[in-house]
């Protein structure tokens, strides 16, 4: 009869194949978490396959200060741009991070990111297997995700199986993840002769096998698109992710699983194809400006499983590096015949510096006796090029010496950015949003290492923030935000006047290490 015979599952929750001592095949199904527990005798001799263990209950709602990650593909990879100098050779080349409008925990984090842990931050050390530094995916935190990534090797296009990356998402050990996928496995398995019963079955089996550890899913609807590969005029396309959709439909309200669903808003039957700014590319990956829509139906979601709590630290005043912690007076320097008015002072305004005709306004708006407001009124001449810059910088120069910093210190910034609904703020098909705060570190003059937060979207308010580690091994004496801090952005090809307000702005030293909530 021989011995027993000790078989491991493919971890992905569906059936497999052994053979038993007895000669006969026998399926039993498995959900790969590595624990041994399940014997079923045949042949008069046990079999033990590893893989079964018991679901974990998620648990109970509200979370406190939960930590929320982005799990997926290049939907949730686009908020985030790696920062990437191979000369580096300290971080393996890591430089920085920059946040960008372009993914929806992005914009999240800007509009409610009070409630939860969303730190992202360069990861040189230990990143997810498959992933490299030099690609670009070398983030900590909140984010595991890769461009081209699937439940699945279709065929040549998909860069990674996401579930090779499980297990490093449970070593993160978050407490929600927010699942982005799909899009990938309907293309690829459309050409490379898969079928919608394969992408439905292991999409259901993913999301469970999360689900099954003890953390919360949201899954987010799979939004319209149309490729050359997966065209939106093709019914077969259609069809094959109204049936995804109509899957992660169904599993809202399973035992920790809930659904964002944006179909409203970029599903198939809306007009949002014939929009292109929707997109940050020709009608796939949507650009900040559908996205910012996408947060707001995640948010209430998130809301709903979390207690009230604000985790950062916005009051200005208290611990700030900034030399004007309030952003008060008027006594700050300007640049540029086109710009009159008042600059905060120990502040310094310059620009703009091209295309167009246009003019700046500046003003101070007071939210209380020791905290103002810097008002940055914009206005379009004739068209010239199709973008122009201005910077919001500090006066002086500062030396990590003089702000008593030293490597493997860590800086967080904030700042409160307010956009009106002028169409100017408008940039398709780029990374960048209007505004983007950059908190660079200098060797001399030469930039090094830096993190920067481009969500803005206009006609909006998000508070930007970041984390800046000054890494050890790296040649660093000073922050360059006497050069390069807060850049604003319009298109001057549109008329008009637009308003930007910058207030709460801070960089204040971390006490606590934000590596260590995510495990690394």
């Amino acid at each position: 009869m021989g011995a027993p015979v000790v078989k491991s599952t493919n971890g992905y929750g569906l059936p497999v194949t052994v053979v038993a001592s007895g000669g006969l095949p026998m399926e039993v199904a498995g959900n790969g978490y590595g624990t041994p527990i399940i014997e079923v005798a045949q042949g008069g001799l046990p079999v033990t396959y590893v893989g079964a263990a018991e679901p974990i209950p998620p648990p109970a709602l509200p979370l406190s200060s939960p930590k929320v990650m982005g799990f997926g593909h290049s939907f949730v990879l686009n908020g985030i741009q790696y920062l990437y100098n191979a000369s580096n050779t300290a971080t393996n080349g890591a430089s920085g991070v920059l946040t960008s409008g372009r993914g929806v925990l992005s914009l999240v984090e800007g509009l409610d990111g009070g409630r939860y842990n969303l730190d992202i931050f360069a990861e040189f050390s230990n990143i997810p297997p498959g992933f490299s530094i030099a690609g670009g995916q070398g983030y900590g935190g909140r984010q595991i995700a890769r461009g081209g990534a699937g439940l699945k090797i279709w065929g040549a296009g998909i860069t990674i199986d996401l579930n090779t990356v499980v297990d490093y998402l449970f070593a993160r050990a978050p407490d929600i993840v927010v699942i982005d996928i799909g899009i990938n496995d309907l293309i690829y398995a459309f050409t490379n002769g898969g079928t919608i019963e394969d992408v439905c079955s292991l999409y259901a089996a993913i999301v469970r096998r999360i689900r099954d550890r003890g953390i919360w899913c949201v899954l987010m609807t799979v939004t319209w698109s149309d490729t050359t590969a997966f065209p939106a005029s093709n019914p077969t396309c259609v069809a094959w992710k109204q049936q995804l959709n109509d899957l992660i439909l169904s599993l809202d309200g399973e035992s920790g699983i809930r659904v964002c669903n944006t179909l409203s808003i970029d599903g198939q039957a809306t007009s949002i194809g014939s929009n292109p700014s929707n997109f940050f590319d020709t009608n796939l990956h949507p650009s900040d400006k559908l996205n910012i829509r996408r947060a707001e139906v995640l948010i209430p979601i998130l809301q709903s499983m979390t207690t009230v709590i604000e985790r950062r630290s916005l009051d200005e005043l208290t611990g700030n590096l900034l030399p004007n912690p309030g952003l008060t007076g008027i006594t700050g320097t300007k640049t540029g015949t086109a710009t009159t008015g008042d600059v905060a002072t120990g502040m310094s305004f310059a620009g703009p510096n091209t295309g167009g005709t246009s003019s700046v306004v500046l003003s101070k708006e007071v939210i209380s006796g020791s905290s103002e407001k810097q008002v940055i009124s914009i206005t379009n001449g004739a068209p010239g090029g199709t973008t122009s810059t201005a910077q919001l910088r500090v006066s002086t120069a500062a030396t990590l010496a003089g702000l008593g910093l030293v490597a493997g210190d860590r800086l967080r910034w904030y700042a409160s950015i307010e956009l009106d609904d002028w169409a100017g703020w408008d940039f398709d098909g780029q990374a960048d949003g209007p505004v983007k705060i950059q908190l660079p570190l200098n060797n001399g003059s030469t930039l090094v290492y830096q993190g920067s937060n481009a969500a803005s979207v206009r006609n909006r308010t998000l508070i930007l923030t970041g984390i800046l580690e000054i890494p050890q091994g790296l040649t660093v004496d000073g922050l360059r935000w006497n050069s390069t801090f807060i850049t604003i952005r319009w298109n001057t090809n549109v008329a008009g006047t637009g308003v930007a307000k910058i207030s709460k702005l801070k960089v204040v030293k971390m006490g606590e290490n934000p590596r260590a909530p995510w495990n690394l």
